[in-house]
């Protein structure tokens, strides 16, 4: 299902690269997010930071990649221990621009390989052992932006990161973006 889905992106990526500009002038954007995550299962949100560098075509679509620290969160295992743990994600993928004015509507999908790290710690507070874990999944966003100058803008996006065994973290960000 992941290899048809990168399969898919990346046809769709070709295609996009090989179109001529026709509304407006292509750019690069750099875009920086700052947001609360929830992991589901667990017991608590997070602080969420992100990086993405985005080159837009004319025509509204681009392509994206980035790195997302997601957070630490704790979640309550079977047998009364706390498991703490940090994801951070990669991602590449696909975004539209949809400008009306001084705002603009984007849509993003792609994929992301995510890291989990943490600890397994007793209900006495006693580290148990180190817990790693990590694969690959798909992403979705949905932002509204305003822009504050020609080059610049903030925003308020929804997203979310598929992580293993159908479990997902979904965030709220607010984003400001810098296009060059």
């Amino acid at each position: 299902m992941l290899r048809l889905s990168l399969s898919v992106l990346a046809l769709a990526a070709g295609v996009f690269i090989t179109t001529k500009p026709a509304l407006a002038n292509e750019a690069f954007t750099l875009e920086l997010a700052a947001g609360n995550s929830k992991y589901e299962g667990t017991i608590d949100s997070a602080t969420a930071l992100g990086i993405t560098g985005r080159y837009t075509w004319a025509s509204g679509f681009g392509l994206e990649a980035g790195v997302r620290a997601h957070g630490e969160f704790l979640s309550l295992v079977d047998s009364g221990d706390t498991l703490r743990t940090d994801v951070t994600s990669y991602l590449v993928g696909l975004s539209y621009e949809l400008p009306l004015g001084p705002v603009t509507l984007g849509a993003r999908l792609g994929g992301h390989a995510w890291r989990e790290r943490g600890n397994l710690i007793s209900p006495s507070s006693v580290w148990l052992s180190k817990v790693e874990d990590s694969g690959t999944g798909l992403y979705h966003s949905l932002a509204l932006s305003y822009a504050l100058s020609e080059r610049s803008s903030i925003g308020l996006a929804r997203s979310e990161y598929r992580i293993s065994n159908g479990y997902s973290i979904k965030s709220t960000d607010i984003r400001f973006a810098y296009r060059f």
